[in-house]
């Protein structure tokens, strides 16, 4: 069988349109917008709408795909760990808000406080896309970027951290973490699980695949070619 090996030359060896791995820091981040609205069915037969933020960088891309919220969406959940302790978790849409917060604050520092004065005047979720569009569409500044990593039956992908808490005595959302700015920097737990992940073994491949050998008996200049590189 014969191949056509002459596309070779219009192959781009650059990763730009790869995605960012987990447990890295990334630098020049730039934020590339909002896309268009994302919709789909509910198990329970509603539509769920979404939005995907893009960051990049010349290692790659990261996306992360904010969900506008149901009315359980708005309700904090409590959540127990191994020891039986229960802690309230943030719900939805403080993570949202949370998350649009460290977004404007970094790539519209200038325009926060409008921003904030017009949260308060809205009350719709297109109202507050359409605002992040106004406030972050053209941005040209950079920052770095955190991700973490979350796993999917036995696949790390990245992710952003936990970035807002509830205070457990107060009861009011806070900032836990950055993954935008300029002083980054990974938790001992956090530290941890990138040491983790950076030193897990790869899967294993099988070594007795059987690969067809290349006859090039009729490639006539073949040999003449070989010897000139």
């Amino acid at each position: 069988m014969a191949f056509n090996f002459g596309n070779v030359a219009s192959i781009n060896t650059n990763a730009g349109g790869s995605y960012l791995r987990a447990w890295n820091i990334y630098n020049d981040v730039k934020f590339d917008g909002i896309s268009e609205e994302i919709s789909g069915k509910r198990q329970d037969g509603g539509t769920w709408r979404a939005w995907d933020f893009t960051f990049s960088c010349p290692q790659g891309s990261y996306k992360e795909r904010i969900f506008e919220p149901n009315e359980q969406g708005q309700e904090r959940r409590t959540v127990k760990n191994a020891n039986g302790h229960e802690s309230e978790m943030p719900s939805d849409m403080e993570r949202v808000l949370y998350f649009a917060a460290q977004v404007v604050d970094t790539y519209a520092p200038d325009k926060y406080d409008k921003y904030v004065a017009m949260c308060a005047k809205i009350s719709t979720f297109d109202q507050f896309i359409a605002l992040l569009h106004k406030i972050l569409d053209n941005t040209t500044k950079t920052s770095s970027l955190l991700l973490a990593g979350r796993n999917n039956n036995g696949t790390v992908y990245a992710a952003l951290p936990n970035f807002v808490r509830v205070n457990s005595k107060t009861k009011e959302a806070y900032t836990s973490e950055r993954f935008l700015g300029d002083a980054l920097g990974f938790s001992a737990w956090e530290l941890q699980q990138k040491n983790a992940y950076e030193n897990a073994k790869p899967t294993a491949m099988d070594g007795n695949s059987d690969v067809p050998a290349v006859d090039n008996k009729d490639d006539e200049n073949f040999d003449d070619l070989m010897n000139d590189l």
